[in-house]
């Protein structure tokens, strides 16, 4: 882990404040020209990424990027993981695909670790509840583009909860874009 990997960031109160009384927030994302740069670059990207061979409810192409991070004084530490374990989901929170294996081409590091994914990742995490100094966090990041025809819809998402059973989890879309956090020890 380098020095770059450190993300000053304030706790949004107020994001916080609605996750612990309501289960979830809806404050805007802070956006500065990283973030824009990555947003574009995500955008873009997400027509070169790989069909997904688990899905049948329509066409969908999705990629997986690990990080890993770590909350600190004065922000979060995020950095690039060589975690490659295949994203495997609970029964229980995805009735169709749960419990079952699934291995996910990733996009260039150059995009997954750029600075602006870092400062959304950054941004998130220090609002968590959970998020207290010394927390660590492995981070699954996906981008997915569906693809819905008027003869072939696509579902973005199966039918059911769709949760990963972790103590924290966080997805965040932008357009073709999630981001998820899982607390880890």
């Amino acid at each position: 882990m380098s020095q770059d990997s450190f993300i000053s960031v304030e706790i949004n109160a107020r994001s916080r404040n609605d996750l612990i009384e309501r289960g979830f927030t809806r404050q805007l994302l802070r956006i500065d020209v990283d973030v824009a740069r990555t947003l574009e670059e995500l955008a873009h990207a997400a027509w070169s990424i790989q069909k997904d061979k688990y899905y049948d409810g329509g066409d969908r192409y999705r990629s997986l990027n690990r990080l890993r991070a770590e909350i600190v004084q004065g922000g979060v530490r995020v950095w690039p993981s060589d975690e490659n374990a295949p994203y495997v989901q609970l029964e229980k929170y995805n009735t169709t695909l749960g419990g079952q294996p699934r291995q996910y081409a990733p996009l260039p590091q150059a995009i997954a670790g750029a600075l602006g994914v870092r400062k959304m990742i950054a941004y998130h995490l220090r609002y968590l509840p959970l998020s207290e100094v010394g927390t660590k966090y492995l981070i699954n990041m996906h981008v997915i583009r569906f693809t819905a025809t008027p003869g072939r819809p696509c579902d973005t998402s199966p039918p059911g909860l769709h949760k990963d059973g972790k103590s924290t989890s966080l997805r965040i879309y932008w357009a073709a874009a999630a981001l998820r956090a899982a607390k880890s020890s």
